[in-house]
């Protein structure tokens, strides 16, 4: 599968997936929809943690205990992603620009 073909299904950016590769760096919410995507398990990625809130416990009781707050922080992280991909076009217009 290429990196636009995940892009697509997953309803992301292809440099956003670039970027995920180049890095690691990714949300939970992303990294939750390219597992079930690929049909994989969290295992396959490499990660420190299988579980995706082992780190903030409170956090998993909070999602847990109210649907709202599961919104709220998917909203906290697409805001992220959003803030993201505002820097990398950013930069990409910066070097459309250096190379005029």
């Amino acid at each position: 599968m290429t990196q636009e073909d995940l892009a697509i299904k997953v309803e992301k950016t292809r440099s956003l997936i670039s970027y995920i590769e180049r890095t690691g760096n990714i949300n939970k919410q992303t990294l939750k929809e390219i597992i079930l995507i690929l049909e994989s398990n969290p295992e396959e990625f490499e990660l420190k943690s299988v579980d995706f809130f082992s780190s903030n416990k409170e956090l998993k009781k909070e999602i847990t205990d109210t649907p709202t707050n599961a919104y709220e922080i998917l909203i906290r992280e697409l805001k992220d992603e959003i803030t993201y991909l505002k820097k990398i076009i950013d930069d990409q217009l910066l070097l459309l620009k250096e190379k005029k």
